[in-house]
């Protein structure tokens, strides 16, 4: 009976309430779902950290967009507990829909970023068979995420376009040239050449 009671009790804590120790909570988000089995069924876990702390997971019945924002729904009421006018500026995700609806939901004038690592991992996936020419793809994505400021990411980008129609063709020409297509949604979270990022 104790094990059952303390089981029990474990439940009944805020996350962010316990992870958080003042007001100040962190406006940029990392937003994503970790997909286990239980029993041989999917389930889904909706998670939210910031500054390398999880401030959020919780389950969700599908990876649909009703019950994503009842699990993230969770972490909004933690978060507004703590600090009752709180709205985050940026969530990062990874593409899925589902997540980008949900958080658009609960906070309507948040930013939705696009990962730049899942994006790397769809050009991964598509392209590790290549060997030396993943190695330059990779390294031309990775130098475009390194740029200082959004004009320098452009650059980078178009740079990186031109080169994969060059030297690629099939899949993974796609993948690259999908990664530049979704640059608006990859531009919101690197700073303007003209304003410094505190401005921003």
């Amino acid at each position: 009976m104790s094990w059952y009671r303390r089981e029990c009790a474990l439940g009944r804590l805020s996350l962010v309430g316990t992870t958080v120790r003042q007001a100040e909570m962190s406006t940029p988000l990392l937003a994503d779902e970790h997909h286990p089995t239980i029993d041989g069924a999917k389930t889904y876990i909706a998670t939210t950290v910031a500054v390398g702390c999880c401030l959020g997971a919780e389950p969700a019945e599908s990876a649909g967009t009703d019950d994503l924002k009842a699990a993230y729904g969770v972490f909004k009421d933690e978060a507004r507990d703590l600090a009752p006018k709180y709205v985050p500026k940026t969530v990062n995700t990874d593409g899925w829909q589902g997540t980008q609806a949900a958080w658009k939901a609960l906070f309507p004038r948040v930013v939705i970023l696009l990962c730049f690592l899942h994006a790397w991992l769809k050009i991964r996936d598509r392209a590790k068979h290549l060997k030396e020419t993943f190695t330059e793809v990779s390294r031309r994505v990775w130098e475009a995420y390194h740029a200082p400021d959004r004009r320098c990411f452009a650059q980078r980008l178009r740079s990186l376009c031109q080169w994969a129609k060059g030297h690629r063709k099939g899949v993974v020409l796609e993948t690259v040239l999908e990664l530049v297509w979704q640059a608006s949604e990859l531009f919101a979270g690197v700073p303007s050449p003209r304003r410094p990022p505190h401005q921003q």
